[in-house]
């Protein structure tokens, strides 16, 4: 889960008709994985069911880094296409890795009024 971003955007060649941009910023990111291992043996007992769950969980606070363009930033409408990344942590249960890494890629349309 991802609480509070922040970010801040700086816009180069502002008004011209294709704007750059660089977004950085930061979120709280609250992650938890749950690994559940099940063994069925008869082997050892009948009907012997081992049964273990191994968890882990990390709450800190992830970078955020993006960048994008925007086209006719003076305009009333202006498309846009930003990409931004959210670092996060792995986690690891068992033998089972999550990586908690995100990139978001947006194509959008703005109105200025």
């Amino acid at each position: 889960s991802y609480y509070a971003p922040f970010v801040v955007r700086k816009n180069f060649f502002f008004p011209s008709i294709v704007s750059p941009f660089l977004v950085v910023g930061g979120t709280v990111v609250e992650a938890k994985m749950t690994f559940h291992d099940f063994h069925f043996s008869t082997r050892v007992f009948p009907n012997y069911i081992s049964d273990v769950t191994i968890e882990d969980s990390n709450t800190t606070v992830a970078p955020i880094l993006g960048g994008g363009v925007d086209f006719f930033p003076a305009r009333l409408i202006r498309p846009r296409i930003e990409f931004r990344w959210i670092a996060g942590p792995t986690l690891h249960a068992g033998h089972k890795t999550l990586n908690t890494e995100i990139g978001l890629l947006s194509l959008s349309l703005f109105s200025a009024w």
